[in-house]
Parts: structure tokens; C-alpha cells; sequence
């Protein structure tokens, strides 16, 4: 038992882990996020983001047959060891998806598309769209 604890904490040590320096978004940072936000596409995948707990790349990784409507389910593959699986569609997540789907591009596999096809799984092309005086970049890193 002692020897794990250990390894933990040589662990945590090992990755910088420092409690005081986690920053989370205030509710009323959240809301400013996704009030300068205007492109639906970018809206439903912040939104997915933030509701599910998405990283970046899994939210990018959604292709929209694991979009249930009908039944309100999502299918979610989890990277890096997380446990995927269905899950319930939220309501906003539903709305923010049908609004997004009224303008998506028919470009690629994945559910988000831009002009080119499918996006790439970084985040460099959505930071440099957001207006940096309301939010953040790195706040917004720091919650993706």
C-alpha cells in the first residue's frame, strides 16, 4: 500500500501536478465563451466539448452516424484509455447539433467539416477564429 502511494506521488510530482495552478472557467467566463462564438459548426463543437467532457481530438474524432436523433443518443470513442460507449443526447447538445447540421458542409466522413474536408485534430484553426479580446486562448486550452 505504502509503496503505491509512493509511486503516486513520485508520479504526480513527475508531471508538475500542483493543485493551485489548475484553472477552471467561472460560469460567467463559460457564457462569454460561447456567446462570441457565431459559427454553429464551432458553437456544437465547443458545446460537445464542454458537456461531455471531450478532448479536442475526440470531439473532432465524431462522424455523424454515432448522432442518434431520433433515439437522442450519442456514440462517444474515448481516447488515451477513457471509457467510450452511448451516451444520452443531452438537450442542448441536441439543438446545438441540429442547428449545426442545417449548415454543415458535406465535405468529409467526420461529423465537423470546413470547406477543405475534414478538420484536423488540433487547435490551432479554431483559436486563431476567436476573438482573443473576449476570451482567452489558453483559458480555453486549459478546459479542452
Amino acid at each position: 500500500m505504502f509503496l503505491r502511494y509512493r509511486q503516486l506521488n513520485t508520479l504526480i510530482k513527475s508531471y508538475n501536478c500542483v493543485p493551485s495552478r489548475i484553472k477552471y472557467l467561472s460560469k460567467e467566463e463559460i457564457e462569454r465563451l460561447f456567446l462570441c462564438i457565431k459559427n454553429p459548426r464551432d458553437k456544437a463543437l465547443f458545446g460537445l466539448t464542454y458537456l461531455y467532457g471531450l478532448r479536442l481530438s475526440e470531439a473532432l474524432f465524431l462522424k455523424p452516424s454515432h448522432i442518434d436523433l431520433e433515439n437522442k443518443k450519442i456514440l462517444i470513442h474515448r481516447l488515451k484509455g477513457g471509457i467510450g460507449g452511448e451516451r444520452p443526447l443531452f438537450v442542448t447538445a441536441e439543438k446545438l447539433i441540429r442547428k449545426y447540421l442545417k449548415k454543415r458542409l458535406d465535405t468529409g466522413e467526420d461529423l465537423f467539416t470546413s470547406r477543405q474536408g475534414n478538420i484536423s485534430r488540433g487547435f490551432s484553426s479554431f483559436s486563431s477564429n476567436m476573438p482573443k479580446k473576449q476570451v482567452l486562448t489558453s483559458s480555453i486550452q486549459s478546459i479542452l
